[in-house]
């Protein structure tokens, strides 16, 4: 019994005694906080303190410099109370009766020598810079071949007729132009065979070509226009007339010439072969041991020399309409064939490395340039007033109402 009495005293006081430790625990945890709190404040006491003196610094500077604006100010103000100049008036000034600035004569002057110099310049500067072919002395010049003449620029488009449509124009005389030039080039039985192309497509090779044939025929001549150009075939649009047969159907059967020759009421000497049905590569050659003829393979084949042989015997004159020489191969093929070629140029456009490039492929074969035609020139500027005008004037009777005005005038 006195142990267990022992024992429970000794639970007691082993309770008791945690009981304090856990109180004496929690009241170091409840200082140490204090403590924190306590470093906290004198940490934020700290730096309102560090804060504290730098505003304070910047109110004492401010306070100076407050009080040295306030010095200088009341000095400005005790000083403007006293007028005191050094300036005097020695004479009055004089109202100018012009201004003296802007110059209005000397800048018109100098504007005008400007612009004009400067106009001037930039023309030789565009002439300068100019490559093409715009008149006969460039083409004797530059090109160093003959020249025919110079077809003007018209509206009607590419492919027109002059020659039947309105033969008193100055286009249709500058073809006749064209035509006697070609006749005195050379004996008339040397030149049977002529081939028209160009440097560049669009440069209007097929209307002079056709309008040459119509000239040609109109002087008695019995005249046959081929149009070789198989890829763009459009002298058919030129005389309005339908594309069923033509030189690819001749070639293949020459028993169809009768039927693919065209004819046109207005010119009976013109006889006109098509292309017919398109060739996409006319200029290859045709093998001799080949018995059906492509008709892509018709230009450099021995049926065509035999029909050009053929068409020099039946006709005076073979007008050939070749496709552009840079675009194709086919002028080069058919300049072996024909007796000369004309080159039909774009004046003002054509750039005139293009058209030294066409005429060394056609010395590097050895064929015969008969000349140039400067094609789509703007006639009405002053360096353009040819004869054909003036024979178109003379022609309409209007050369005699003038006359007659002056007369009365007089």
């Amino acid at each position: 019994s006195v142990r267990k009495n022992i024992i429970a005293e000794a639970r007691k006081m082993l309770s008791a005694a945690k009981s304090e430790f856990e109180i004496a625990k929690s009241r170091e945890t409840s200082l140490r906080r204090t403590i924190d709190m306590q470093k906290q404040e004198v940490m934020d006491l700290t730096r309102k303190a560090i804060n504290f003196n730098v505003i304070a610094g910047e109110s004492t500077s401010n306070k100076q410099f407050y009080e040295l604006l306030l010095k200088k100010f009341q000095e400005a103000s005790l000083s403007s109370g006293i007028n005191i100049s050094n300036v005097q008036i020695v004479d009055s000034a004089v109202i100018p009766k012009a201004p003296e600035k802007p110059k209005r004569g000397m800048i018109l002057l100098l504007a005008l020598m400007v612009g004009s110099f400067g106009g001037i310049g930039a023309a030789f500067f565009t002439d300068y810079m100019d490559d093409t072919i715009k008149t006969a002395e460039d083409v004797d010049k530059k090109l160093n071949l003959p020249f025919f003449d110079v077809v003007p620029f018209t509206k009607e488009g590419s492919n027109y007729v002059y020659m039947i449509a309105d033969p008193k124009s100055a286009t249709a005389e500058a073809y006749r132009t064209i035509r006697t030039g070609l006749m005195l080039s050379c004996a008339v039985k040397e030149l049977k065979v002529i081939l028209l192309t160009s440097a560049t497509p669009n440069e209007g090779k097929t209307t002079t070509a056709v309008n040459l044939a119509v000239a040609m025929a109109q002087m008695g001549e019995k005249v046959l226009i081929i149009d070789v150009d198989m890829r763009r075939h459009n002298l058919h649009e030129a005389f309005g007339i339908s594309n069923d047969t033509g030189m690819t159907d001749v070639i293949i059967d020459p028993d169809k010439f009768d039927q693919a020759i065209k004819k046109l009421e207005a010119c009976p000497n013109l006889d006109i072969l098509l292309s017919g049905r398109q060739a996409p590569n006319p200029s290859e050659l045709l093998g001799s041991e080949r018995q059906a003829p492509n008709p892509s393979e018709l230009l450099g084949s021995e049926r065509m020399r035999d029909f050009i042989v053929r068409m020099r015997e039946r006709y005076d004159r073979v007008i050939i309409d070749s496709p552009p020489l840079l675009a194709f191969s086919d002028p080069l093929v058919l300049s072996t064939l024909a007796d000369g070629v004309i080159l039909v140029v774009w004046g003002g456009k054509t750039a005139i490395d293009l058209i030294r490039k066409a005429i060394q492929l056609f010395k590097g074969i050895d064929a015969k340039i008969l000349g140039v035609v400067l094609n789509k020139i703007d006639t009405t500027r002053k360096s353009y007033y040819y004869y054909p005008y003036y024979s178109y004037y003379y022609a309409d009777g209007k050369g005699k109402k003038k006359r007659k005005h002056k007369a009365a005038s007089a």
